[in-house]
């Protein structure tokens, strides 16, 4: 719906979109892409550069500004690395409430950057405890084929599959309840994230 009440251009993305939405790696922060004018920016366009890395990093352009020029805050605050000028980690998906993105006329209390403004909001306790337990898995008889993962021995011969060497387990889970009733509440969250590969080489034999 149009907000007619305000001239920024932003969007919500709610819990369910943040849950149920496919994300490689579960970071929430590249569904920063599903806003319209927000696309993919080369990490040559941030500080880190190529040869720098930093957990959970999505390099986007708003609007057509620069890569290290969106401001990310965590309920509130800062939440921007500062010598790289990207984005700080994510909290997991679900630990986050909603978070939205500001890509113009925002007010001037989003000053730090000209590009847009991504506002994360985590999720708190109640007066009822609640949590949840997962897992999400990835191995070779789940994953779908890569082009690059079949061999031809001989010219006769047919395709072989090649076995998918990678296998991720990413678990944990959450819990939120009451310390003090209606006063006080807490929220606690935990996820593990395992990888196995090996490399393999980029080329197919025909």
């Amino acid at each position: 719906q149009v907000d007619t009440t305000t001239a920024t251009l932003s969007q919500v993305i709610d819990t369910m979109r943040v849950n149920e939405l496919p994300l490689n790696g579960r970071n929430a922060a590249a569904l920063t892409l599903l806003v319209p004018g927000v696309v993919w920016a080369p990490n040559q366009g941030a500080d880190q550069g190529n040869q720098k890395s930093f957990p959970g990093v999505v390099t986007i352009s708003a609007n057509g500004t620069r890569a290290n020029q969106t401001n990310y805050m965590l309920d509130g605050g800062n939440n921007v690395d500062e010598y790289t000028n990207v984005n700080a980690p994510f909290p997991m998906p679900d630990s986050v409430q909603e978070f939205s993105v500001q890509t113009s006329n925002y007010n001037a209390e989003y000053g730090q950057n000209a590009g847009g403004v991504v506002n994360v909001i985590t999720k708190s306790g109640t007066n009822n405890f609640h949590g949840n337990l997962f897992e999400y898995v990835r191995n070779a008889d789940l994953n779908a084929a890569n082009y690059f993962g079949y061999s031809k021995p001989t010219p006769t011969s047919a395709l072989l599959k090649i076995r998918d060497p990678l296998k991720r387990n990413q678990f944990g889970g959450t819990i939120g309840g009451p310390i003090l009733h209606d006063k006080l509440f807490a929220f606690f969250g935990y996820q593990r994230t395992i990888i196995r590969t090996q490399a393999t080489a980029a080329s197919a034999s025909i």
